[in-house]
């Protein structure tokens, strides 16, 4: 009789917590009508866990599966976050440009990672409000200050390295990337701390290897963000010790540069960052970003502008090496420009139009920021007809967009003609949108075209680039943070 009891008690148990567990898994993730179409997910994960696998590294690949399968604008989750990804120029231009009161915002509070890093201020990338409207002011104010024509004189400087290193080679096979991003990540440097990077300083390279690092992870698609539980397992644990404790030197070392500054203070022009960020405190009463949250705005512009800015010109010599037909063009058409004589300098981009669309082109094929820094809309908003409940996370899908087979034609064929007009001057669309586009718009776009410009046309006067004999290339692509 005991153990009749025993099973009969057993089977109520498990019946009961089966149906505990559908009515919660009803309540979390019961959708409301109206938002858009799909994928099915699990419980607690979402739609975490299908992104990897056969994905890891490929998710381009199975986000361009869910357009094709639920159409332009499609959700998933992650955990139980509804995300959802705009993926052609016109659901992406309704949301965050017609809408951009409303899709403004960034979802720092509901990603763990994210959340983590601003405690000590959210710096410029995930601030909101009235914190991200001082913290983009004062970046402004310091690229105004520091002027195109310095800015130009510091890219030089770094080329004439890259150059330098190139032309020892003797012609052999040599990886250009890492001379790519040492390169532009100095020139950040130089901007932000007001101090070239430094290859043989112990301290300069921990910097170049922290930022070097963060590309190697997820981003914001990493589960992490959304299942914070994770970062207790060892292996996980491990590398969220070694981040935070690499990111926390790295802006230590920030703070050294700020000392440093303070001693010289009112004794020079506003030469970088944080020249403009004192001149801030001591002619502006109350200022509202302290010291703990510049390093973390300079952190955010070393993210946001070294290893990016290389990598596109990275992208750009293996389309060259891939096309030399194109390379030819660009090289003829800097021969006719400018010569040999000088370096191509930013004032000669109007005259050189065909290499301009080659990078428009590389821009738009090799798709350098694949997704948007997240948005998140901060009430109920409609996009295609699509409800999308107030703080969702909304991704615009700029791959997707500079793919979309509706809006270019052969979409996969590298052709910088694209880009212009029957004059052969320089004509854009509406799709392309690399630096994004609406109220949180790339701040340091201008800054980096110049670089992308001065680098790709000033190696090109030079170099001619081709591929190791038998070395197999492939514009695939790796996707992370950046597609690398």
């Amino acid at each position: 009789m005991v153990p009749d009891l025993f099973n009969t008690s057993l089977t109520l148990g498990l019946i009961t917590l089966v149906i505990l567990l559908v009515i919660g898994y009803v309540f979390l993730f019961w959708e409301r009508s109206g938002i858009p179409p799909g994928p099915p997910f699990w419980p607690v994960v979402g739609n975490i866990f299908n992104m990897r696998g056969k994905y890891f590294g490929r998710r381009h690949v199975y986000l361009e599966e869910m357009k094709i399968k639920y159409g332009p604008v499609f959700r998933i989750y992650l955990g139980n976050q509804l995300t959802v990804f705009l993926n052609d120029q016109e659901s992406i231009k309704e949301a965050i440009v017609d809408q951009k009161d409303v899709f403004i915002a960034r979802p720092t509070e509901k990603l763990w990672g994210y959340k983590m890093s601003a405690v000590n201020g959210a710096g410029l990338g995930m601030a909101n409000g009235d914190d991200w409207k001082l913290a983009r002011s004062l970046v402004v104010q310091a690229f105004h200050d520091i002027g195109s024509t310095s800015f130009e004189e510091i890219i030089k400087d770094e080329i004439k390295d890259v150059i330098a290193g190139l032309s020892t080679s003797g012609g052999d096979a040599i990886t250009i990337r890492d001379a790519l991003i040492k390169a532009t990540t100095s020139v950040i440097c130089r901007v932000s701390l007001g101090s070239r990077l430094d290859y043989g300083n112990e301290i300069d390279m921990h910097i170049f290897s922290t930022v070097h690092a963060i590309f190697k992870g997820e981003g914001s698609l990493s589960p992490i963000h959304t299942l914070p539980f994770l970062r207790f397992l060892p292996s996980i644990a491990k590398k969220v010790a070694e981040t935070t404790e690499n990111g926390a030197k790295t802006r230590q070392e920030f703070s050294r540069h700020i000392d440093e500054h303070k001693k010289k203070s009112g004794e020079r022009h506003s030469r970088d960052l944080i020249d403009v960020f004192l001149k801030k405190t001591r002619t502006t009463e109350n200022y509202h970003i302290d010291e703990q949250n510049l390093t973390r705005i300079i952190l955010d512009l070393f993210v946001a502008g070294s290893i990016s800015n290389g990598n596109v010109v990275d992208w750009a010599f293996l389309y060259m090496i891939l096309q030399p037909n194109i390379q030819k063009k660009c090289q003829d058409e800097i021969d006719k420009v400018v010569g040999s004589k000088r370096m191509v300098s930013w004032s000669d981009k109007p005259n050189l139009r065909y290499v301009e669309a080659t990078l428009m082109e590389v821009h738009r094929l090799g798709n350098n920021a694949p997704l948007s820094v997240l948005h998140m809309n901060t009430k109920d908003a409609y996009v295609k007809g699509y409800l999308i409940p107030k703080e969702s996370i909304v991704i615009p899908n700029v791959f997707s967009c500079h793919l979309d087979q509706k809006t270019w034609n052969d979409p996969l064929t590298f052709r910088p003609e694209r880009f212009l007009d029957e004059s052969g001057n320089i004509k854009s669309n509406p799709a392309f949108m690399p630096y994004m586009i609406g109220p949180r718009y790339c701040v340091g776009e201008t800054l980096s075209r110049m670089q992308i410009f001065l680098i790709f046309s000033n190696i090109l006067q030079i170099f001619v680039l081709s591929k190791e004999v038998g070395a197999k290339l492939t514009t695939e692509g790796t996707f992370g943070i950046f597609m690398m």
